[in-house]
């Protein structure tokens, strides 16, 4: 990485929000005392480490689009290895949401709402699972929701990373 791709020194937002003065080479630990949202944030390519403006939904440089590699940091340009979850130069959380992830609370409130109906599975891309929930429900008279409900809860009481990791990525069907 060229000097050209670090910030020049200046106030610029950190990790938290807070205006916090970047000497060039790493944070120092002096805050100013106006909202960052006044300062104007410079973008880095996750995947490059070019600058880049915040509104571009890829890099002009490589082509990746916003967040699709994590091989930079995006606040600071910071190298960062595959797996790192947080920038060790400037602390901002380097896993980028996408569009296309489902969320706990999302499969959570289907599942508890119409998971009798196995809207929460088909949510999840679970097909199969969900004409066997529905299936369950016909045969039960209804009291087969109650499967549905306790996934619900156990969708709602994981952590965002855990829930994504176990029926995102691990794609667990049940409980």
């Amino acid at each position: 990485m060229t000097d050209q791709e670090v910030p020049p020194p200046g106030w610029y937002p950190d990790s938290t929000g807070a205006n916090r003065y970047w000497d060039g080479a790493q944070w120092t630990e002096h805050l100013a005392d106006e909202p960052a949202a006044a300062v104007a944030t410079p973008v880095f390519c996750t995947n490059c480490g070019t600058s880049m403006s915040p509104q571009a939904m890829a890099c002009s440089a490589c082509g990746f689009g916003v967040g699709s590699s994590i091989n930079f940091c995006r606040n600071c340009a910071a190298p960062a290895t595959p797996g790192q979850t947080m920038c060790l130069t400037c602390g901002s959380n380097l896993t980028a949401f996408r569009p296309d992830d489902k969320t706990k609370m999302a499969a959570g409130l289907l599942a508890i709402f119409l998971g009798g109906f196995g809207v929460h599975k088909f949510y999840l891309g679970y097909t199969t699972a969900g004409v066997i929930q529905i299936l369950i429900t016909l045969v039960t008279c209804g009291i087969g929701s109650i499967v549905a409900l306790v996934e619900g809860i156990i969708y709602l009481t994981k952590s965002d990373a855990e829930f994504h990791q176990t029926y995102v990525v691990g794609k667990k069907e049940w409980f």
